[in-house]
């Protein structure tokens, strides 16, 4: 009765996921909480993880590294490795697990705050830093 975006399956084992790519337009928290519980309680998926256009364009490399933490047998050993080198630097990141987020009973939220204690005091690119938006996966 409805399809999801993107269906990610694991190669050994029966764990598969939903990849709902979000855009302004198209979303409507409520009625999406409800559209993936329904998928869920099928049994077809797992769980259905939502992201929106703007973190899949800019911020893919943070994406994916919130959601190999989620699903661990999502990344090779490798893929890890460059997920991790790509992302923003540790002394940016404050992620917050579980968190709520418009409609959705769960999300893993990465904020972009400059450590000062994490990084030299040559540093000049703060006013950068404050002005990204978090990056935000939800899901039901």
């Amino acid at each position: 009765m409805f399809r999801v975006d993107f269906v990610i399956s694991r190669l050994t084992g029966a764990r598969k996921i939903g990849i709902e790519c979000d855009g302004k337009d198209f979303h409507s928290a409520a009625r999406d909480s409800k559209r993936d519980l329904a998928i869920v309680s099928t049994g077809a998926l797992n769980r259905i993880y939502r992201i929106s256009g703007r973190d899949i364009f800019a911020k893919i490399h943070d994406v994916l590294h919130l959601l190999s933490w989620q699903e661990p047998w999502l990344l090779s050993e490798k893929g890890e490795l460059n997920v991790e080198r790509l992302s923003a630097p540790h002394y940016l990141r404050n992620d917050e697990w579980g968190e709520p987020v418009s409609g959705f009973p769960y999300a893993m939220i990465r904020k972009y705050e400059l450590d000062r204690e994490k990084v030299s005091e040559n540093f000049e690119d703060t006013e950068n830093i404050a002005s990204r938006f978090p990056t935000i996966i939800c899901w039901t």
